[in-house]
């Protein structure tokens, strides 16, 4: 299968120096299709076929031109008649982390079975912890995977498993050596096991979970360092991003059909390259929404979303030119989830307590 690749030329991003960048602020439209959404909180469906298949090395691709707008759905598009919601509001602040222990927080999804709850992780504590949340930030369980592998976890997505259920999958992805030096990883892992069942209104509890699945993966060319999981919510497909201070970040896929302990060679099948100034290069998390039908990336300066045709494979959404809204509030922004109706994103950074909520306002 062919990459594609995307090029972001935009004026330069102020991180938290108020720079005037020439780009509109979160909530204004830089054109493109509206669809329907509102504001909601967190409820995923549970299920999803699982696909099958091998993956292979892909080959390279070429730049496209500087995105002015999000593009119209194609008239062939099956996905014409109802478009993804685009358009969104400015982040606003909306719970507060009670927790100590999650003073670096890295992931956070929301649950798509559960209302109200959200799961959350550390980044690199080498506990290999779990953390169960209410909409407010208050910790409902804390999950400790006896003997599971916490070399650097990044990132963690919801997604149906082998038997179609509801699944978490935890991304041990991290790999700072690529960046500072020092010897890299040989392959990395992604962890599944059972959604946790909890309420809203649950007393915080703190459990243990004897065994989970781990998914053993190499890349088909040298080693990258990553942080983001995105899992897709019908086919269980997983997909990999890598962060490059230069910008380029590449799309990595594995079939639902993984077998578990098995060291699997992931499959290139896109490129998205990110502003290569600072940290506006770096991407950080992502999720895909629960229909399937958009997928968000996020740098420590900004939150893309891209429009997902309906049937079409994800990766040929980075072929279209994505909505850009700058967002560099937290210190070290690297969280990010679709609300479980996909009606908002939430956003969370390690170093701050915070977790902002940014609606959609489209009718």
């Amino acid at each position: 299968m062919s990459n594609h690749r995307v090029a972001f030329a935009f004026a330069l991003l102020a991180s938290c120096a108020g720079e005037d960048t020439g780009l509109p602020p979160p909530g204004q439209s830089t054109g493109g299709a509206a669809g329907a959404a509102a504001a909601g909180a967190p409820a995923l469906t549970d299920g999803g076929a699982v696909a099958d298949g091998g993956p292979v090395a892909g080959s390279g691709g070429t730049v496209a031109t500087p995105p002015s707008g999000v593009e119209a759905p194609d008239a062939g598009d099956a996905a014409s008649a109802v478009a993804p919601c685009l358009e969104f509001t400015e982040p606003v602040a909306v719970a507060a982390l009670d927790l100590a222990e999650l003073d670096q927080l890295s992931g956070l999804v929301a649950s798509r079975t559960q209302p109200g709850v959200l799961f959350g992780h550390e980044d690199s504590t080498g506990a290999p912890i779990v953390y169960g949340l209410d909409a407010s930030g208050r910790a409902l369980l804390a999950l400790t995977l006896d003997g599971a592998p916490n070399t650097d976890w990044e990132d963690i997505a919801v997604g149906p498993g082998p038997d179609g259920a509801s699944q978490l999958f935890i991304g041990d992805i991290g790999d700072n050596p690529v960046r500072t030096g020092g010897t890299p990883r040989a392959e990395i892992q992604v962890l599944r096991l059972p959604e946790p069942r909890l309420a809203a209104g649950d007393a915080f509890a703190e459990r243990t979970l004897a065994a989970v699945d781990v998914l053993r993966f190499t890349y088909p060319e040298g080693v990258h360092e990553a942080e983001t999981l995105l899992v897709h919510p019908q086919t269980g497909d997983l997909f990999i991003v890598t962060r490059s201070t230069t910008g380029d970040s590449r799309v990595y896929r594995a079939p639902a059909s993984t077998p578990v302990d098995t060291p699997t060679v992931l499959e290139e099948v896109a490129r998205v390259a990110f502003d290569p100034s600072g940290q506006g290069a770096l991407a950080t998390a992502g999720d895909i929404s629960p229909s399937g039908d958009r997928v968000l990336l996020r740098t420590y300066t900004t939150v893309y979303l891209w429009p997902v045709a309906a049937g079409a494979p994800l990766e040929a959404a980075f072929e279209r030119e994505p909505r850009v809204f700058p967002w560099a509030i937290e210190p070290q922004g690297e969280a990010l989830t679709f609300t479980a109706d996909g009606r908002a994103w939430l956003a969370a950074g390690e170093q701050s307590p915070t977790i902002y909520r940014a609606d959609g306002t489209c009718p």
